[in-house]
């Protein structure tokens, strides 16, 4: 099985999920649209898509966003499991019709997030405690795209992650820190897994070490 990531910038990456990936024999790769005359993969060759994070908005007039969205819209009409994180998780709502706008007021930092009812049973946050402290950089965020089903919240931001079960894909505006997230990102993708060991970070709720993204969302699902 192989997964295919959307980088925005040069630092991003898929941080802890790459481990996750590694450990069950899933090959990731990388699609950096934003670099000149950057090969357009053929999303349909892969079992599943991440979209990350980047410093920019999903309205900024880009055209490597402008083909990302197109390619989202391939894999949603494919019912190819997709995450997005941040930016990634507002390239999802647009593709799914969802508006996506300026926050009130922009979230940086630490702040707990609260899960709905909805999120115990989802694959992604049926793992996590609630409230989670969750790291936030963001100043967008989206409309919740018809049909989908709200996650998480936090007080700044109502609308923190989604899951749309027609598409199968997951969005989210936080950044995925700790091994439980990591595991159970790659069970939204639909990946086999054994089991989802709880494993606490090593430097408790604080920032992972080898944590190398600051924005970032997999599977049925969509994280700010």
């Amino acid at each position: 099985m192989k997964v295919l990531a959307f980088r925005h910038a040069p630092f991003e990456g898929v941080g802890l999920i790459a481990p996750s990936l590694e450990e069950r024999g899933i090959s990731l790769h990388y699609a950096d649209l934003y670099r000149p005359a950057a090969p357009v993969p053929s999303v349909a060759s892969y079992d599943g898509l991440i979209s990350l994070g980047g410093p920019m908005s999903a309205n900024h007039p880009l055209p490597f966003l402008h083909l990302e969205r197109q390619l989202i819209s391939q894999a949603i009409a494919a019912r190819q499991p997709l995450l997005g994180i941040c930016l990634g998780s507002q390239l999802i709502a647009r593709a799914l019709d969802a508006d996506v706008h300026r926050n009130p007021v922009k979230e940086i930092g630490w702040f707990d997030v609260r899960l709905t009812p909805a999120a115990s049973a989802d694959p992604l946050f049926s793992s996590l405690d609630a409230p989670e402290s969750i790291f936030h950089w963001h100043s967008d965020t989206w409309d919740l795209p018809p049909g989908a089903t709200l996650l998480a919240s936090s007080d700044a931001c109502p609308n923190q992650a989604f899951r749309a079960e027609l598409v199968k894909f997951n969005g989210q505006k936080f950044e995925p820190d700790n091994e439980a997230v990591a595991l159970a990102a790659a069970k939204a993708l639909g990946l086999t897994i054994e089991k989802i060991d709880r494993t606490a970070n090593p430097q408790g709720k604080g920032p992972a070490a080898n944590c190398l993204t600051v924005h970032a969302t997999l599977g049925p699902q969509a994280l700010r």
